[in-house]
């Protein structure tokens, strides 16, 4: 928070849609997972946070396609922030 380091916080809740992940063996995991990134998103704006991107959708397991998803919609966030010039396409 000192710092106003960005942050991006994605976290599914163990539920898999139609971009897959019903196979993954540690999908009990991702409800602990969920728990503490919300307690990590409460205390980081309570104490005054305000650089922070959390998003928590209604599913998403470890499973490429979802970060692959995720990642495609950060990106014209993290070419901000890093000073990159944005691709048109992909």
């Amino acid at each position: 928070v000192a710092n106003n380091t960005r942050l991006w916080i994605y976290c599914g809740n163990g539920q898999p849609n139609e971009l897959g992940g019903g196979d993954v063996p540690a999908t009990f995991l991702e409800g602990l997972t969920i728990r503490t990134n919300r307690t990590f998103r409460d205390n980081y704006l309570a104490a005054g946070g305000k650089n922070g991107v959390f998003n928590f959708p209604d599913n998403g397991t470890h499973n490429w396609a979802y970060w692959g998803r995720e990642l495609q919609a950060m990106k014209p966030d993290l070419q901000r922030v890093l000073g990159a010039t944005p691709t048109q396409g992909g």
